[in-house]
Formats: C-alpha cells, sequence, structure tokens
C-alpha cells in the first residue's frame, strides 16, 4: 500500500513537472548564420549608393519577444526570442550586404529603412519559419521614393528545440528575403532616379 502511495505521489509530481515546463517559453537568442550560397541573382553593387537607416518591429504584438510555438513534444511550447529581432534584423542585413559588395555609404542621399511585418515559427516535425519584411527607400527629408514588401520561409529538419536550427531557418529566410529585394527591377530603378 504505501509504495502504491509513493507511485501515486511521483505520479502527480511527474505530470505537474511536466505541465509546469510546458508552460515554460523555450527562449533562443537570434544569431544570424550567413548562408553564403545565398545571394541575388543579379550584382549588389549599385551605381548610386545608398544608406542603411533604421529596422522596426510593426509585427503588433504585445510581446515582441514571442515568435511562435513548438509542438514538437507532446506538449506545446511557446517559442520566444532573448534578443531583439530588428536586431537580428539590422545585422543581417549589414552582413548581407557587406557580403554582396553592395554600394552602402552612410552620407548617401538616399535611405533603407526596414520594418518587420512577420517573423515566426512553428515546429512539428521540423522548424518551419516564415518572414515578411516593408523596404521603404527615402530620400533625406523623408520623402518616401520607393517601397515594397519581400517575404520568405525556410524549414529545417533536426533535433526539435534546436536553438541552432532555429537560427539557421530564421537566417536562411532573411537573406533570401533581402536578396529577392535586391533582385527587384523597382529597387535598382528607385536607385538610379
Amino acid at each position: 500500500m504505501k509504495k502504491l502511495r509513493v507511485l501515486a505521489i511521483l505520479s502527480v509530481v511527474a505530470a505537474v513537472a511536466t505541465a509546469a515546463s510546458a508552460q515554460e517559453p523555450f527562449r533562443i537568442a537570434l544569431r544570424f548564420v550567413s548562408d553564403t550560397h545565398v545571394r541575388p541573382s543579379a550584382p549588389a553593387r549599385m551605381s548610386a549608393p545608398f544608406a542603411i537607416g533604421q529596422v522596426t518591429d510593426a509585427r503588433g504584438l504585445e510581446n515582441p519577444m514571442v515568435l511562435g510555438e513548438s509542438q514538437a513534444k507532446r506538449l506545446p511550447k511557446s517559442v520566444e526570442a532573448s534578443s531583439s529581432v530588428p536586431g537580428f534584423v539590422d545585422e543581417a542585413l549589414r552582413t548581407s550586404l557587406a557580403e554582396w559588395n553592395a554600394n552602402i555609404s552612410p552620407d548617401a542621399p538616399l535611405v533603407l529603412n526596414c520594418q518587420v511585418l512577420q517573423f515566426s515559427v512553428l515546429e512539428h516535425h521540423r522548424v518551419e519559419v516564415d518572414v515578411r519584411f516593408r523596404f521603404q527607400l527615402e530620400d533625406r527629408e523623408g520623402n518616401l521614393v520607393w517601397q515594397t514588401e519581400v517575404a520568405n520561409e525556410d524549414g529545417v529538419w533536426g533535433r526539435s528545440l534546436s536553438e541552432s536550427n532555429y537560427s539557421q531557418a530564421f537566417s536562411t529566410a532573411t537573406k533570401r528575403a533581402f536578396a529577392d529585394l535586391f533582385d527587384s527591377t523597382g529597387f535598382r530603378a528607385a536607385l538610379t532616379e
């Protein structure tokens, strides 16, 4: 009888511990991991230089650290960033432009600003991320010269709740979206006007 009581108590403790861990979010430090194979189809070096402006979070979330959810284990778990999403996107943009030898100048007459519209993850059998950005090219007086939205997605197979898998998927999707921006004829035309 005593063994049954101990087993029952252990079962309850295990169930409570499992439920508590399901409520605790999985936090990841977003780190940009550049895939050098992701490049624009056309050369990124433009005739007119431009400056990199601000990257802002326009997702409209109550908690800007929320990225999505993992359903890889038995109980769903919230996935949150422990570092800034705009900071990650800014680092990714600057690193990608440097790799692509883009014509960047802090004193350029045009400034490229970025709004993060979507930056989300759902992990079930694999990590699936979706990113969407609005880019606005403005003159130094803040007048809008050109704007567009670019989006991309990526998925990674591997160990569940893996910070490196999340970083890899977010990095690849983000860099592909930037490559799409540079392949845009509208963006190229706006820089030459």
